[in-house]
């Protein structure tokens, strides 16, 4: 196998890998009374998302005063709400959009072109 070609697959899939995990993260943004239905309690997945700023590095999900919020959120926002009146739940997660969908990580797209790459350039030979 050409040297050559080795050296930029590796130079291609380091890129990759680095301008991939640079990433912000992708929360669901919405808020809405508890108990009428409506997308933001009982469908996430058909709100809007929004990236996270610098600095907000959690998806919360906040219920007070009968209301839910879904939004970006710094990591100790709960630990923030948990004594507040009117506070009935709240949790985090630090997934993309929370969710448990089969996708493929930042590292692992980069592999399989990487991999692809050297498969294609060895038929050829």
């Amino acid at each position: 196998m050409n040297k050559g070609v080795v050296i930029c697959a590796a130079l291609f899939y380091f890129l990759v890998l680095v301008i991939g995990t640079g990433s912000a993260l992708r929360c669901y943004s919405c808020s809405g009374g508890v108990g009428f239905s409506h997308d933001c309690e009982r469908r996430p997945n058909r709100v809007p998302a929004a990236y996270c700023q610098y600095g907000y590095n959690t998806c919360m999900t906040l219920i007070m005063h009968n209301t839910i919020t879904r939004a970006c959120a710094q990591s100790n926002v709960c630990h923030l709400y948990q004594n507040t009146p009117g506070f009935q739940a709240c949790s985090t997660c630090v997934t993309e959009l929370c969710n448990n969908a089969v996708k493929m990580s930042s590292f692992a797209l980069p592999l399989v072109i990487f991999i692809v790459l050297v498969l294609l350039k060895t038929a050829v030979y």
